[in-house]
This record gives structure tokens, C-alpha cells and sequence, in this order.
């Protein structure tokens, strides 16, 4: 028994092995130690994600591919982390007196499975265009992963409104004027939560301008708006915007105003 148990390890050494590897399992190697085959393999697993089916196989000269699934202990199975791994073969129990002659290559192999939330912790780029009553247009970026950042500019096409004016020296004691004015602006930033791959939330803060188109008192103050975006289709890039947004300021006159109306609009998404 010893001296076969010697005259394997012999060939082993002169033969050497062959390896077959993917991207997550890399640098195979082997040594013999005790009458045992010791199989040395780096992992290389990402964030949010695991080996499933980590199996060591044995191809032994034109012979086919033998899974080696008794006397293997070590990283098999399930493998959750990166990093050097190993696996342990006693051979002599499985082989008993027989020899391992030939050209000899060992297999790992593994499955890279993706965890249950892998999405939202990826880097997302997004950009939208926004539509509210005061400001016909709008438009904003964000990027994060599954907290972020973005920024939104809205604003209106200017207008000529008609104005009238109290005046002593007319017949009727007014006249009519006419005035350029702009609706809307409104320029925010904030953070946003992605709750899951298909929905996110949004709030944010920054300054906004709202004129009243009947006297032409222009409110300024903070800008206020919380909504959320909704994703479509299995990659998730197109969606659609919604929310509330308002100025909370001071007209000329003094008096304090919440001027606040619902947004709407189109988002772009990419991941």
C-alpha cells in the first residue's frame, strides 16, 4: 500500500494537471500533502452576489469528466466571499491500491447567482423632463445607487399680459397696460431612495419664482417638491415623473403664500 500510495504521487508530479476555470474561479493549483490532493482556487466574487455549485472534477487521460463527490471536503457547494479557497481530496480512499496514471486535469466549476436586491445597490444615471402648470418646462439629471442626487431647472416661455391701472385722468378712472412677464421658475436639488427596481422617491429644497398672472405680484422664496418616478419594462429604463412642487415666500404686499401645483413628466434611465 505505501509504495503505491508513493508511486502515485510520483506521476502525479511528473504529469501534472490541467485546468479548467471561469471568470469568478481563477488560478487553480494543487499539492500533495499527506496522501491527500490539496486543490487551490481563487474566487473572485462581486458585491450582492455568491458561488452556487462550487464541484471538483477529475478528467483522467481520453476518459470522460468524473465529478469527484465522495472523500471532497473543503469550499464547495455554496461559496459566499472572495479569496483563496480550497478543496481536499482524499484519493487513496476513493481510488484504494489503483494508480492514477496519464494525463490527469482537474475541473472547478460554479454558478455566479445575483441576491435578492442586487439591482437597487447598482450605480443608475437618469434623466428627465418635468411639466407643471407654471412651468411648461423642465428638465433634470440625477446618478446614485440606491441613495442619490439630483437636480431639476423649470421654467416657462415669457408672457404679455394685460393690466389695468387706476388713473385720475382717464374717463373711467383706469387704463389697460400691457406687461412681459414669466410664469414660473423654479431650480431644486435633492436626494433620492430607490424603494424598488421600478420605483423611487424623491424630495428636495432650492429657490423658485411664481408670478400671479392677474397682477403681475411676483412671488420669490423657497422651492419646495416631493415625488417619485415609476419604471417600466425588464431593464427599467423608461418611466414616467410625478409629484408636488411649490414656493413658500412673500408677495410685494406681504402676505405669505404656499404656491404649490402637481408635476408630470418623462424619465430616461440607464444602469
Amino acid at each position: 500500500m505505501k509504495l503505491m500510495r508513493k508511486f502515485l504521487l510520483i506521476l502525479l508530479l511528473i504529469l501534472g494537471a490541467g485546468f479548467r476555470v471561469s471568470a469568478q474561479i481563477s488560478n487553480v493549483s494543487f499539492v500533495l500533502r499527506n496522501d491527500k490532493i490539496y486543490v487551490t482556487y481563487q474566487a473572485s466574487i462581486p458585491a450582492y452576489h455568491y458561488l452556487k455549485g462550487v464541484t471538483l472534477s477529475m478528467k483522467l487521460n481520453d476518459q470522460p469528466l468524473r465529478p469527484l463527490t465522495l472523500n471532497v471536503s473543503g469550499d464547495l457547494g455554496r461559496v459566499e466571499t472572495s479569496g483563496l479557497k480550497t478543496i481536499v481530496w482524499d484519493c487513496f480512499a476513493e481510488n484504494g491500491n489503483q494508480p492514477i496514471e496519464g494525463d490527469v486535469q482537474f475541473y472547478v466549476e460554479g454558478t455566479m447567482i445575483e441576491r435578492p436586491g442586487y439591482a437597487l445597490h447598482q450605480k443608475v444615471y437618469f434623466g428627465e423632463y418635468i411639466w407643471s402648470p407654471s412651468a411648461f418646462y423642465g428638465i433634470g439629471f440625477g446618478f446614485g445607487k440606491r441613495w442619490g442626487a439630483y437636480m431639476r431647472y423649470r421654467f416657462s416661455a415669457e408672457e404679455v399680459i394685460p393690466l389695468t391701472r387706476d388713473s385720475p385722468n382717464t374717463p373711467n378712472g383706469s387704463y389697460t397696460t400691457y406687461e412681459t412677464v414669466r410664469p414660473g421658475m423654479t431650480i431644486a436639488a435633492g436626494t433620492f431612495v430607490r424603494a424598488t427596481k421600478w420605483l423611487r422617491f424623491n424630495a428636495g429644497l432650492g429657490y423658485g419664482e411664481k408670478t400671479d398672472l392677474g397682477t403681475a405680484e411676483q412671488l420669490k422664496g423657497l422651492a419646495y417638491e416631493v415625488g417619485g418616478t415609476i419604471l417600466f419594462f425588464r431593464k427599467k429604463w423608461l418611466g414616467f415623473n410625478f409629484g408636488y412642487a411649490g414656493i413658500l415666500g412673500s408677495k410685494p404686499s406681504g402676505s405669505m403664500l404656499k404656491a404649490g401645483e402637481f408635476t408630470l413628466g418623462a424619465t430616461l434611465s440607464f444602469q
